[in-house]
């Protein structure tokens, strides 16, 4: 992990060349990222994958993303070594719970949450995650909390946002001096393969472009946060851009 001197981007058309030279940087008090609802409200009713690079500063109590709706919601919480995911639809809960989940402080580490839904109506959504590149020992349906294929395909965020940071409607946020680096929606549930590629050893890469193990064919949404200025961050693969509120500020600290 390096802090990366400013330098000025070149696009060559087509696909962006890649550049990975800023992060964004929360207050843990109400800075945010706010995403329009569209693509996350559609591609999260069936199987999906999040990823992003994190870097935070203590293992103290911190919600990192999510959304609250009418009735529904998803959010990553972690405190200790514990981290959870959940996820409701027609209140009918999903539950994701890893208590060895041990991310490093200080330092950039590589996130994943896949959802993969069940054959049948009836049968629940099985949920993992993966640090740095390796599934996560967890358990998916904590407490018998688990959500069907039905409820799933009914996920609803009402008017509410996708919010990185502080998470309206759940009341979780990130602790000040969180960095974060690319941010990625995945309409399928990526192989442990594909994610230990994104992963690459600890070095991002283009996730708009296929390699090794890793296909673009699912990318739904990308955003880098890397613009280095300004209060918009780009969707590199679709159009729902995401905003600033509140101030976050940006970093040339970097994975």
């Amino acid at each position: 992990m390096n802090n990366i001197i400013k330098r000025r981007r070149r696009f060559t058309g087509g696909i962006p060349s890649y550049s990975n030279l800023y992060s964004v940087s929360f207050d843990g008090t109400n800075d945010q990222v706010k995403i329009g609802n569209d693509i996350f409200q559609n591609k999260m009713r069936g199987n999906f994958t999040i990823t992003t690079w994190l870097n935070i500063p203590s293992t103290g109590a911190q919600t990192w993303f999510g959304a609250g709706g009418t009735g529904d919601f998803c959010y990553a919480h972690y405190s200790g070594t514990a981290l959870q995911f959940q996820f409701q639809c027609n209140s009918d809960l999903g539950w994701y719970y890893s208590s060895g989940f041990s991310a490093p402080t200080s330092t950039f580490f590589h996130l994943a949450i896949t959802a993969e839904k069940g054959e049948s109506a009836g049968d629940n959504t099985v949920f993992k995650a993966y640090l740095n590149g390796s599934e996560a020992t967890g358990t998916s349906g904590l407490h018998g909390a688990n959500i069907t294929k039905a409820n799933h395909e009914t996920f609803d965020m009402g008017e509410n946002t996708f919010d990185i940071g502080k998470v309206e409607n759940v009341g979780g946020r990130m602790l000040n001096g969180t960095l974060m680096h690319d941010f990625s929606l995945h309409s399928e549930t990526l192989s442990s393969a594909a994610i230990l590629a994104l992963y690459n050893s600890g070095v991002p890469i283009n996730q708009l472009e296929t390699s090794g193990n890793y296909s673009h064919t699912d990318l739904e949404g990308y955003w880098k946060l890397d613009e280095g200025e300004g209060t918009v961050v780009d969707d590199s693969k679709g159009s729902q851009s995401g905003n600033f509120v509140n101030g976050p500020t940006w970093t040339t600290t970097v994975p």
